[in-house]
This record gives C-alpha cells, sequence and structure tokens, in this order.
C-alpha cells in the first residue's frame, strides 16, 4: 500500500503540472482573442490528455487483483466517449438537445455499467428499477454541479475534494488502485484550476466543461457500485444535489429571478460574505461528506446515514445561510424553521386564493 500510495501522490503532482500547463497556456490565449476558437478550448485539451491517461492505464496497468468487477473495454471507454458527446451538444448551443441528451446517455451508462450480481439496496429493489432510480439521481446530480458554476472557485473545490475524497477510499481499500489513479488526474486538473480561480475567478470554466467532467465522474461512481460501496460515494453527491434542490425552490416556487440568489453559496456572498470565508464552510462541509463516506465502509446498515447525512448538510447549510444572524440553538432553530415552512404555507395559500379570485 505505501508503494502505491507514493505512486498516486508522483502521478496527481505529474498531472498537476500537465494541467496547469496546458491551463496556463490557453488561459494566455484566450486572453489575447475574444473570440472562441476550437482549437483554443482549454476543456478539448484537458479530455484529450485524460483519454490518453485512461489508454495508458487501461492497457498497461498491471493486474493488482483488487477489483471485484472487472470492466469490459466497452464499459471502461464508453463513459469517456459519451462525456465527448455531451461536450459537442454543448458546443451545438442547443440547451434541449443537450439535456435530452444528458438525460438519455446518463441512463445508456448506468445499464451499461452496472453489473447485475452487485445490486445497491440487496434486492429491495429490481436490477431494471434500481438503474432507474440511480440513473435519475446522477441525472439531478450532475444538474447539481453545474449549479456550482456561477462562482468557478466553488465548483472547483468541490470536484477537487470529491476526487480526493475517491482516493481516500482506495486508501481504505474499498476501492481499486485504477480508479485511484485516474482521481490524480482530475486531482490534478482541479487543483491547477483551483490556484487560478481560489480568490479571483480568471478562469472561464463553461457549462458544457462542467456537464460534461461531472458525468465522468458519475461513472467513477458506477464504478464504485460494482465494487459495492455506492452508499459511500453517494455522500460525495448530498451537496450539489442540496444546492439543486434550494435552486428549484426559489426559482420555481419562490419566483425569484435574480440568478445569484438562486443558490446558497451565491447568495451569502451577495450578502457580503467574504469568499475565503465561504471556502473555508463549504471545505469543512466536504471533508465531513468524506469522513461520512469513509464511516458508511464499515456500517451494516446501507441506509442509516445516507438518510442521516443529508439532514446534517442540510443544518450546516442552514447556519451558512443565516451567517448574518446569532446563533441559535436546535430547539430555536426547529422552531424557527417550522415558523418559515408556515409563513411560506399561507403566502402560497393567498396566492392561490388571489388565483381563484381572478378566474
Amino acid at each position: 500500500m505505501l508503494t502505491l500510495g507514493i505512486a498516486l501522490i508522483l502521478s496527481a503532482t505529474i498531472f498537476y503540472v500537465a494541467n496547469w500547463s496546458i491551463i496556463h497556456f490557453f488561459y494566455k490565449k484566450n486572453l489575447v482573442s475574444a473570440l472562441y476558437q476550437l482549437k483554443n478550448d482549454m476543456y478539448i485539451h484537458l479530455l484529450a490528455l485524460f483519454s490518453l491517461t485512461s489508454a495508458l492505464v487501461f492497457y498497461f496497468l498491471p493486474p493488482l487483483a483488487d477489483q471485484i468487477h472487472l470492466l469490459s473495454t466497452l464499459q471502461f471507454f464508453m463513459p469517456l466517449t459519451f462525456a465527448v458527446v455531451l461536450y459537442v451538444l454543448f458546443l451545438l448551443e442547443e440547451p434541449l438537445l443537450l439535456h435530452i441528451g444528458l438525460f438519455v446517455l446518463t441512463f445508456a451508462n448506468v445499464f451499461m455499467i452496472r453489473n447485475s450480481q452487485n445490486l445497491i439496496f440487496d434486492g429491495s429493489l429490481s436490477y431494471i428499477l434500481e438503474n432507474i432510480v440511480v440513473a435519475v439521481l446522477l441525472y439531478l446530480f450532475i444538474l447539481g454541479v453545474k449549479t456550482l458554476n456561477k462562482v468557478f472557485s466553488v465548483h472547483n473545490l468541490y470536484m477537487l475534494s470529491t476526487f480526493l475524497g475517491l482516493i481516500f477510499l482506495f486508501f481504505a481499500s474499498a476501492l481499486p488502485f485504477y480508479l485511484a489513479l485516474l482521481s490524480c488526474f482530475w486531482v490534478g486538473c482541479f487543483g491547477a484550476l483551483s490556484q487560478k480561480n481560489f480568490y479571483t475567478n480568471k478562469i472561464n470554466i463553461n457549462d458544457g466543461a462542467v456537464i460534461s467532467s461531472a458525468f465522468i465522474l458519475t461513472s467513477f461512481f458506477l464504478y464504485s457500485a460494482n465494487e459495492l460501496v455506492f452508499s459511500s460515494v453517494y455522500m460525495f453527491m448530498i451537496y450539489p444535489l442540496c444546492e439543486l434542490i434550494f435552486s428549484f425552490v426559489e426559482r420555481y416556487i419562490f419566483h425569484n429571478k435574480d440568478y445569484l440568489l438562486q443558490s446558497i453559496y451565491s447568495n451569502v456572498l451577495s450578502r457580503d460574505l467574504p469568499l475565503d470565508v465561504l471556502h473555508a464552510s463549504l471545505l469543512k462541509l466536504f471533508v465531513l461528506n468524506t469522513l461520512l463516506a469513509l464511516f458508511q465502509l464499515y456500517s451494516t446498515n446501507i441506509l442509516a446515514l445516507p438518510i442521516i447525512a443529508p439532514l446534517i448538510n442540510i443544518w450546516l447549510l442552514s447556519k451558512l445561510y443565516h451567517f448574518n444572524e446569532p446563533d441559535q440553538t436546535l430547539k430555536d432553530s426547529g422552531n424557527s424553521f417550522i415558523g418559515d415552512v408556515k409563513k411560506e404555507l399561507q403566502e402560497i395559500q393567498q396566492t392561490l386564493k388571489k388565483g381563484n379570485q381572478k378566474k
């Protein structure tokens, strides 16, 4: 394990240097020309480098006998092909086509990778029904990751911490070495981006790159499901899903049209929370979710922590959202939450009454 650990550290360092060089080179190129040029698209070159890395890992990594389910060539390379297709759909500038493609390819990816012998819910659901549930969850997760791209440093920090979390699961003997090695590539990539974007958002990461890289991450989650640790990697999915739910409520229930107020992190920034304080708060949350993922490995109940973890995340995000208010006890927080819910229900009821009166 020590030898493999050293190999991962060296790999992450090499990938960091390679990714930083690509990012820095094309960042300077794009500063010179404001017009989009395909040859200067940074993400295309990063994706090409990852494709080369994946091929080298698949064909030249010695067998380590650390996998429950061996991947076929199709299972290994088709998710990467799907990620490329998604980025092409984004470049076509057809949002509806992109979302349809994302939905279809997510389902195709789940049914292609998932092993019918390694069910997540211990046979409580049939193989087909379980795959449908997983596919919908992963589709929503990708949309949640997309909501993180209003502030590039938040997205970079989340992706960096998640791929690091997968590496920690390898050190806990839960994931195979090839998955940790591929995660090192993205640690290097998002580590380099974080260096550029941590204090000021210098490098624009378009939504196509966000969706494509998040799709690759969901493929890693599916590989993990075949290793019987999906309930652990689920912990990494909670924060983007919380942001997606908040965004949906703000946009469609409260009809908040302000783009910056439709996510928790951008909302608190608009209320003068310093960016470094936001980073610190989110980093604590990401570390907590990683610890929960490690604890889940040794849990005898596959549902206990996955149910409790979202509640913990919601509570911590609620404290972040109300950062400019004095600290409350748990009882006070509960009463405040119930009061807010009652108030919002009354407002919805009044809105419905006004609509009926107009009719």
